[in-house]
């Protein structure tokens, strides 16, 4: 009974010393426990300052045990270590007691101008535990060398190595096969210094086999006429052709997409190494020697063709063997311009300066909006095509020698407004309203308030409108381009300009802020346009109660209803909050064939346009849900519950923004919990 209940005393002490010494939210925690001794035991003599706690590492362990009554384990190497305060301020010599001994920790300092290191050590997730472990060393001038007491184990996932006098200025180095080499600067400013954990990553050799059904070579076509574009491409071909100068194989190290293990976040891809692609055939093999495990893009680049790539999740295996075709969809035609050929770059490629002829080679068949270019310096042309291009098929393009001259005038006065925007585009069929094919703006107007856009498409409605900030916007009626020249006059009201500013505590980029009445589900404003410190010029009056959505790529989406405006200028301040992002799935047996996703925040309906914005600005894929597709949700502000809902693809057809519609109570929606996952059935 007696020894039962000196091991609960010793148990309760433990716990106490551990909870004083160090604190769960210390990067230490990890590493240290308040288990109680188990096995033989032998004793250990300390000098240890009041306040202060006495514990012992055990390397075999890969853990700190708190020393009570100088009881330690026996027959096992420790490291005796003093803590105050959180933080290791004494490490003693490494020492092994046979069971029933006592000894003498001993605590010399270093020497001057010298540090005892302590490294915490983690291994990768997943890491193979076959694998011996690296060699950790502090490099110092002239290559000194000091090697930890005990050395990181094989089978260890974690653990805290001690260096012993180690120079003050010296250099992390982590070695050895299948490790990927990290040489970190150290520099210690006191007696004894903890580093940030260093994580050990296994690497794999990776092997790109490539095979390309055709000789690339057969592809380039070596275009000797210059060819100098107008600028002010929307660049909506993203298969941009290969600027390098020689076949190469280029590796590069992504993170994550938030909550997708395995899909990229394009924007933080960093290229770690290439190999010039050498030889001749058709086909090889490239490596990357030495490859730590991750998420990677490797892409083979072939002068002026399209980049082709694949994402790859490596393991720490020895070798990682992955396949990749260098094949490109081809097709053919001619560029006319009033039916006379034109020197033109369209699809990455450039036509024949004489003939209009032109083949292109894509990664993937064109649709929807396309760009063309003309040589000569001329205005963009932006068409929709009704039969897109077919792998192996013709595809003519023949570019309308039309124009439409657009007049803008005061409507109270009728003078001329210059530097007023003209906003152009093409109107998506079917009945949803302002529903676009591409828009944007085309023209500025000069002194005389007139501007001038060509050439115009023609198997489109155009919607055509002008702007300036302290007048209304107005559109002209959609119309088709059935002629070859059309004058186009808009009056605009004037109008008492308002300030505002958004206070997101920094700088943001492609910034959006939204009005719409919840009354009648439209837009009542938008603006897109903001100074550097978040300020903006806005035209109409809102009244109490409209919903108002305010996004930024860098800013997370805030939603929340207007209240009445009394300040000039009327000042947005985004909430201190959490910011949540989250999956949105539709199960693989859902009856939707497809169908949108938007948000209530607190009550507040998120306008479906706003948060497809939202979404794109972050490089998401914005596209209506499909049975076994998930749609990822970043960055949302939570100022209240959110509540996720399904837009089945059939409500899509109204006028009216989304979910502003008499159905939106019977739409599906679930609130999200606490799991960053929704699936509706």
């Amino acid at each position: 009974m007696r020894r039962l209940g000196v091991a609960v005393l010793v148990g309760l002490l433990n716990g106490a010393l551990l909870a004083q010494a160090i604190d769960p939210s210390n990067p230490l925690a990890r590493f240290f426990t308040s288990e109680t001794l188990k096995g033989p035991a032998a004793a250990l003599n300390a000098m240890v300052p009041e306040g202060s706690s006495l514990f012992v590492y055990v390397p075999r362990l890969g853990s700190a045990i708190p020393v009570n009554d100088g009881v330690i384990p026996a027959d096992t190497v420790v490291i005796p270590m003093i803590v105050r305060g959180g933080a290791i301020v004494s490490i003693g010599m490494q020492i092994l007691v046979p069971a029933g001994e006592r000894a003498t920790a001993d605590f010399t300092p270093p020497r001057a101008g010298r540090s005892h290191v302590i490294v915490p050590v983690v291994l990768a997730p997943e890491s193979d535990s076959s694998i011996p472990p690296p060699e950790i060393v502090l490099r110092g001038a002239k290559e000194s060398l000091v090697r930890p007491i005990d050395p990181l184990k094989k089978g260890q996932t974690a653990a805290l190595l001690f260096f012993h006098d180690a120079p003050a200025s010296a250099t992390l180095a982590i070695s050895g096969p299948r490790w990927k080499t990290i040489a970190q600067p150290v520099a210690a400013k006191s007696d004894v210094a903890l580093l940030d954990t260093v994580t050990a990553i296994q690497t794999t050799k990776l092997m790109v086999n490539w095979w390309a059904p055709i000789d690339p070579a057969t592809l380039v076509k070596k275009d000797e006429a210059p060819c100098k574009q107008a600028s002010g491409a929307f660049n909506l071909d993203r298969q941009r052709p290969s600027t390098e100068q020689r076949f190469v194989a280029v590796l590069y190290a992504c993170a994550a997409q938030p909550n997708h293990a395995h899909a990229i976040d394009p924007r933080t891809c960093q290229e770690t190494a290439r190999h010039a692609i050498t030889g001749s055939g058709l086909r090889g093999t490239v490596e990357f020697e030495g490859t730590p495990a991750g998420l990677y893009r490797v892409d083979l680049e072939y002068p002026h063709l399209p980049v082709i790539g694949k994402v790859l999740d490596l393991s720490p295996k020895e070798s990682t063997t992955v396949d990749l075709e260098l094949r490109y969809i081809t097709f053919f035609g001619k560029i006319t311009r009033g039916k006379k050929p034109l020197h033109a770059s369209i699809f990455g490629t450039t036509s024949d300066p004489d003939t209009g002829d032109y083949i292109a080679a894509v990664t993937r068949l064109p649709n929807g909006t396309q760009e063309l270019l003309p040589c000569d310096g001329s205005p963009i042309y932006r068409f929709v095509s009704d039969d897109p291009p077919k792998e192996g098929s013709a595809f003519d393009i023949d570019v309308p020698d039309n124009k439409i001259v657009v007049e803008v005038h005061d409507a109270d006065s009728g003078a001329a407004i210059p530097k007023a925007k003209i906003l152009f585009g093409a109107v998506l069929p079917g009945d949803r309203e302002n529903a676009m094919h591409f828009a944007g703006t085309a023209a500025t107007t000069d002194d005389d308030g007139s501007a001038t856009i060509a050439p115009v498409l023609k198997n489109r409605k155009i919607k055509l409108c002008a702007s300036r900030d302290d007048y209304e916007t107005k559109c002209e009626p959609d119309f088709m381009m059935d002629v070859e020249e059309k004058t186009v006059r808009l009056d605009l009201q004037k109008v008492q300009v308002q300030h505002a500013r958004v206070d997101a505590q920094g700088p943001f980029t492609r910034g959006m802020l939204v009005w719409v009445s919840p009354q009648s589900g439209s837009i009542t404003e938008m603006v897109r346009e903001f100074q550097d410190d978040g300020s903006f010029t806005y035209k109409r009056q809102h009244p109490p109660g409209e919903v108002v959505v305010f996004s930024a790529a860098d800013k997370p989406l805030y939603a929340f209803l207007q209240a009445p405006i009394a300040d000039d200028p009327f000042v947005i301040s985004l909430p201190i909050a959490s910011v949540r992002s989250f999956d949105v799935s539709l199960s693989d047996s859902s009856k939707e064939a497809s169908a949108w996703v938007t948000l209530s925040i607190g009550g507040v309906p998120v306008p479906l346009s706003a948060l497809n914005w939202h979404l794109g600005t972050r490089l998401h894929v914005v596209a209506p849900l499909r049975p076994g597709a998930t749609l990822h949700v970043a960055d949302i502000l939570t100022t209240g519950a959110i509540e996720v809902i399904l837009i089945p693809m059939n409500a899509y057809q109204s006028n009216r923004e989304l979910p502003f519609v008499p159905e939106a109570p019977a739409f599906p929606r679930k609130e999200l919990g606490t799991n960053n996952a929704i699936i509706f059935p």
